[in-house]
C-alpha cells in the first residue's frame, strides 16, 4: 500500500528542511508526540536508530526509526516499525518559487505484522492518508509562523 499526500508551504525548502530536522520542535507539529529518543548512531544521519512514541486518546503507539538516508532539502528518506507494519517514509522540500516550496511525503507499507493488520491494512487508506496530511498541515503552520529567526 503505497499513497503521497503534497501541499504548498511559504517558505523556502532550506527553511523547511531546517525545521523539520529539529527533533525539539517536532513536538509542537506532531499531535501526539509524547518522545522521540535517539537509541543509536547520530540525529539525522544515515543509519540513526529513534524510538518515538505518540498518545492519541487513550491509545499509545510506539514506533522505531531508521534513518536510511538525508538530503534534506532534496529527499529524506526514513523506515518505520510499529507493532503492526513497517514503512518506509520519503519526504522532500521541493522549491517552487523564491519563497515558496512544496512539501511532499510519500509513505509506502511493505509489511503488515500479523493477520488481523494485514486483512484490514489496506481498507484503512483513507485514515492513514487523512492522518498524513493532518501531520502536513500542523507542520506548515509551525513553520510558516512560529519558528521566526530561521534562515529565509
Amino acid at each position: 500500500m503505497r499513497f503521497t499526500c503534497s501541499i504548498d508551504l511559504n517558505v523556502t525548502s532550506a527553511k523547511a528542511a531546517v525545521v523539520y530536522s529539529d527533533r525539539r520542535g517536532k513536538k509542537h507539529w506532531i499531535r501526539g508526540l509524547q518522545s522521540h529518543e535517539l537509541l543509536s548512531g547520530e540525529g539525522g544521519l544515515p543509519e540513526a536508530r529513534s524510538r518515538i512514541v505518540i498518545k492519541r486518546g487513550n491509545s499509545v503507539s510506539q514506533l522505531y526509526e531508521t534513518i536510511r538516508f538525508n538530503r534534506l532539502p532534496t529527499e529524506h528518506k526514513a523506515l518505520y516499525q510499529s507493532k503492526y507494519a513497517v514503512y518506509i517514509m520519503t519526504t522532500r522540500f521541493i522549491a517552487i518559487g523564491d519563497s515558496l516550496c512544496r512539501y511532499e511525503c510519500d509513505i509506502n507499507y511493505t509489511r503488515y505484522i500479523g493477520l488481523l493488520p494485514k486483512l484490514i491494512m489496506p481498507f484503512l487508506l483513507f485514515r492513514f492518508k487523512k492522518q498524513t496530511l493532518a501531520t502536513m498541515l500542523s507542520f506548515k503552520e509551525y513553520v510558516e509562523n512560529e519558528k521566526p529567526g530561521l534562515p529565509d
